[in-house]
């Protein structure tokens, strides 16, 4: 008899291209229920400030990784209290930001999410404001959990 005793949230807040299909694929051998990327989320959030569908995915899964749930992290700390949050990172902003434009190189600019998290198509022409977001997420992570080891992991 296989039965599942996982009842913990962990959200993954790292930007994308910094390890969260990897973490998404650590909680799977885990155990984990997961879910990954999310546009319509994504769009849900940033277009619509709507939180009911983002509701309704948590409490089907335990493991978040990738859109949108970087953007969320405080609201999701409000509503899931006792989750736990995973800031994934690169070893640089410059290796993120190589990784982000080789990535946004490959994939299609209307359809994938970049407009609607970055506010740009492609990484390659805006790499200033790209670092600064990457620079400033993490620091604003960092600042919110501070003191709450118990509850981050970077």
């Amino acid at each position: 008899m296989n039965q599942r005793i996982i009842a913990l949230k962990v959200f993954g807040i790292g930007l994308n291209k910094t390890g969260t299909t990897t973490l998404g694929r650590c909680g799977k051998i885990l155990g984990y229920r997961g879910t990954s990327y999310d546009k319509g989320l994504l769009e849900d959030v940033v277009l619509r400030k709507d939180f009911v569908r983002i509701k309704q995915v948590v409490e089907n899964y335990e493991l978040f990784e990738d859109w949108p749930w970087p953007l969320i992290y405080k609201e999701l700390d409000l509503m899931f209290p006792g989750s736990k949050f995973v800031l994934t990172v690169r070893k640089s902003e410059q290796a993120w930001f190589k990784n982000l434009k080789e990535h946004s190189m490959r994939t299609h600019p209307f359809r994938h999410c970049r407009q609607l998290a970055y506010g740009y198509r492609y990484a390659s022409a805006h790499e200033k404001e790209h670092s600064e977001l990457y620079r400033l997420h993490i620091d604003n992570v960092r600042s919110y959990f501070s003191g709450r080891s118990s509850e981050v992991v970077y």
